[in-house]
C-alpha cells in the first residue's frame, strides 16, 4: 500500500509544469549543460552595461537587497563577539552551535552567488543565510542587553536594536510587491486586461502559439475557469519572447523578428504594461530593458504581415496574416 500511494504522489507531483521544469534545470546544472553566468557576473554585467554613477548603483542595491545586507552585516558582527567571548572567557557555548550554522549558511550563499547553479537570484541563494542571521542576531542583541551595565546604556542599545529592526522593515514592506522602489513594473491587472484576456480565451485557436511577456498567463487561465465554470483550452503560450522595439529597429516586418514558429502563424498580445514597463527602471538602466516606443506601435499598425483581431484602451491581440 505505501508503495502505490507512493508512487502515485510521485506521478502526482510531476504532472505540474513548474517541477518538471525545475526538475530539468537540477539534472542539466548538474551535468552542466546550461549557460555557466552566475548570479554576481550577471549583476556587474548589467551595472557595467548601464553606465550608472555609483550613487544610483548604490542606491539600487540598498533599496532591493538592503534589509537583507542589514541582518547579515550586523549578525556578522554579532558572530565576531560571540566567539571572542567563547575563545576568551569560555562563554557562549552552547550559542556557537548557532553561529557554525550561520558561517556555513554564509559560505553556502557565497558558493551559490559567485558559482553557477538552478538558483538565480540574490536573495533565494543566500536565504538560508538570512534565516540564520536572525537567529544570530536576536541571540546577540540578548546576550549585549544582558551584559550592558549602567541604565543609560541599555537605553542607548535598545534605541540602536530599535532603529535596525524598523529600517529592517520599513525597506521589507516596500520589497513585497513590484514597484519601481525594486526596479521592477507592477504585476497587477485592469479590468480592460483582463476583458482582452477573456475575450481571446473563449476565441482562440489553441494549436497557434502566443507570443506575450508576461508571466502571471497560466495563473489566470484556471482563475478564468473557476470564474466562469468553464473549461477552455490552455493557450499554447512563449512568454519572454517579443523581440525589443518588435524588432523593427533591425527587421522590417514583425514575422521576420518572431521567425521561430515552425508555420509561421502565431498570435502576439501587446497592452498598456509593454508600453510602460521600461518606466519602472532607473533612467540609466531603461537601455537594458525591453523597450517600445509609439513611433514601433505605429509600425506594427501598419505592418502588412500581421493583424490586429481585438483592441480596447490597453490590449491587443494580434495573428499574422
Amino acid at each position: 500500500m505505501t508503495a502505490i500511494v507512493g508512487i502515485t504522489f510521485v506521478f502526482w507531483y510531476i504532472h505540474f509544469k513548474s517541477i518538471s521544469s525545475m526538475g530539468k534545470s537540477v539534472i542539466s546544472s548538474l551535468r552542466e549543460t546550461r549557460d555557466t553566468e552566475t548570479i554576481m557576473a550577471y549583476n556587474l554585467d548589467m551595472v557595467s552595461q548601464s553606465g550608472a554613477p555609483l550613487i544610483r548603483v548604490i542606491e539600487g542595491f540598498i533599496k532591493v537587497y538592503g534589509p537583507a545586507v542589514i541582518y547579515i552585516v550586523v549578525a556578522l558582527l554579532i558572530t565576531t563577539y560571540l566567539v571572542n567571548e567563547f575563545l576568551t572567557k569560555r562563554r557562549y557555548a552552547d550559542e556557537m552551535i548557532y553561529v557554525v550554522f550561520f558561517l556555513l549558511s554564509i559560505a553556502f550563499g557565497a558558493a551559490l552567488t559567485l558559482g553557477y547553479f538552478i538558483v538565480f537570484e540574490f536573495i533565494r541563494a543566500t536565504s538560508f543565510a538570512i534565516i540564520m542571521a536572525t537567529i544570530v542576531c536576536g541571540i546577540g542583541f540578548y546576550a549585549l542587553l544582558k551584559n550592558t551595565g549602567t541604565p543609560n546604556s541599555k537605553k542607548i542599545f535598545t534605541l540602536v536594536v530599535v532603529i535596525i529592526l524598523c529600517s529592517v522593515s520599513i525597506l521589507s514592506v516596500f520589497n513585497i510587491y513590484h514597484s519601481p522602489w525594486t526596479l521592477s513594473a507592477g504585476s497587477h491587472m485592469t479590468e480592460m486586461e483582463t476583458s482582452g484576456l477573456d475575450w481571446f480565451l473563449t476565441r482562440q485557436d489553441g494549436s497557434t502559439p502566443l507570443y506575450f511577456n508576461d508571466y502571471n498567463w497560466n495563473k489566470y487561465v484556471r482563475h478564468f475557469q473557476e470564474l466562469h465554470k468553464i473549461t477552455v483550452q490552455q493557450p499554447l503560450v512563449i512568454t519572454g519572447s517579443v523581440p525589443h522595439h518588435f524588432g523593427y529597429d533591425q527587421k522590417q516586418h514583425l514575422t521576420q523578428s518572431i521567425n521561430d514558429s515552425r508555420d509561421n502563424t502565431y498570435y502576439m498580445a501587446t497592452n498598456e504594461r509593454l508600453r510602460q514597463n521600461y518606466l519602472a527602471v532607473l533612467e540609466e538602466w531603461r537601455s537594458l530593458k525591453d523597450y517600445y516606443s509609439e513611433e514601433d506601435f505605429t509600425r506594427l499598425n501598419n505592418d502588412s504581415t500581421i493583424m490586429k483581431l481585438y483592441v480596447n484602451s490597453e490590449w491587443e491581440i494580434w495573428r499574422t496574416s
